[in-house]
């Protein structure tokens, strides 16, 4: 799945998520969007940390989830939702996997 198709995931829970509570959008992002990100761990492991950049999919997911503004500091809500930053999701995952 490209990053255009989870950002469409992503749009469409948008439009929902007022109707629908924290919980329930963390269970449908951790489904639809995060199992996705998961799929190409491996291929990440090892890549430069500027080639991550790209990868803000996952922040986008909480700002969504938790319904933040854009420019508000990613980590503590990271933190709140209990999900690891990305270059360390993609390392526990690595890890895990064998």
């Amino acid at each position: 799945m490209s990053a255009r198709q989870l950002y469409f995931h992503i749009q469409a829970l948008r439009h929902v998520r007022q109707c629908v509570s924290a919980n329930d959008a963390k269970t449908v992002t951790t489904a639809l969007v995060s199992s996705r990100l998961d799929y190409c761990n491996l291929i990440l492991y090892r890549t430069s940390t500027s080639n991550l950049n790209i990868l803000h999919v996952q922040n986008a997911l909480a700002r969504t989830v938790m319904m933040m503004k854009k420019h508000e500091h990613i980590k503590p809500v990271l933190a709140k939702l209990q999900w690891l930053p990305i270059t360390a999701h993609i390392h526990f995952k690595a890890l895990t996997t064998h």
